[in-house]
């Protein structure tokens, strides 16, 4: 007999093992840069192409997404640690660029601020 999961199922236990395994946080760094290509990082852009690395940054977006609100739905004091670790990960490697200290929650305020202004763009625009 074949078990089905549901979706949900599936990422609580792609989360549980990031989380359980992962010391560092290797990968969810990963995902949280990602997030942040488009921006950030015009020579991946380039190299992928706009339509690439636009569908791969919303895909690590959703991830981090995801880990977070799986996170925070489970409030555990290992959990509030891991978000506050996880609002502090810089959305740039210090390899690429040493000075960008550009945190994950400044990246997420930014996007939702930038998100807010184009949404007023275009309700003007269509007025």
């Amino acid at each position: 007999m074949i078990m089905m999961t549901s979706d949900e199922d599936l990422w609580c236990k792609v989360i549980d093992g990031l989380l359980l395994y992962e010391e560092d946080f290797i990968f969810i760094r990963t995902f949280v840069k990602i997030g942040f290509w488009i921006d950030q990082r015009p020579d991946i852009a380039e190299i992928l192409g706009v339509k690439e690395c636009t569908d791969i940054v919303v895909l690590g977006k959703e991830i981090v997404r995801k880990i977070v609100t799986y996170t925070a739905d489970n409030p555990t004091s290992e959990n509030k640690q891991i978000l506050g670790i996880i609002g502090c990960m810089p959305i740039v490697s210090k390899e690429y660029s040493p000075h960008c200290m550009i945190s994950y929650t400044a990246g997420l305020i930014r996007d939702v601020k930038n998100e807010g202004i184009t949404m007023i763009r275009k309700t003007k625009i269509m007025s």
